[in-house]
């Protein structure tokens, strides 16, 4: 569990009785947490691991080719990704966004993500509509990634030309 943004304006009040939101990493579920102490909540709702995997988006309010774009995935969470690649969508535009993990598995498919921010070092994507199979296996690639037990970098991506 990690504390995460308000959501709404009866979680600020509870803020003011030392009682956060917080969420679960892994699966998303939010709750409440009594710290005691005054504490500073982070912008993000969950953290983010550092990856390179293989991906291809394709907007979704606009025509695009029927494969769609290449890019890097640079970091993972449940709830979203950093994209690295060209052409760089426009904010707020809807993506769909498929990538791959492994050799062995099937490309994991988000339905639906939104471009949040355009930083210098890649483009923000916050998950809006991905399936429940989905969202888990990104939760077991983040538990994995965390224990150190799961490869980083995809090797198709290390052999691409």
């Amino acid at each position: 569990m990690r504390l995460v943004p308000c959501r709404d304006i009866q979680e600020t009040l509870l803020t003011w009785l030392t009682i956060y939101p917080a969420c679960c990493q892994l699966c998303g579920h939010r709750t409440r947490a009594f710290c005691g102490r005054v504490e500073r909540l982070p912008r993000r709702t969950f953290s983010r691991v550092p990856v390179r995997y293989p991906a291809w988006f394709r907007p979704l309010d606009q025509p695009a080719p029927r494969w769609g774009y290449e890019a890097t995935i640079l970091d993972l969470s449940v709830g979203g990704c950093r994209l690295k690649g060209r052409p760089v969508p426009p904010l707020n535009s809807r993506l769909r966004l498929d990538f791959e993990v492994s050799d062995n598995e099937a490309p994991i498919a988000v339905d639906v993500a939104v471009v949040c921010s355009h930083p210098s070092r890649g483009t923000g994507l916050a998950f809006v509509k991905i399936r429940q199979a989905e969202k888990r296996r990104i939760g077991r690639i983040i538990r994995s990634r965390l224990a150190g037990t799961w490869p980083a970098t995809n090797r198709r991506l290390l052999t691409r030309p």
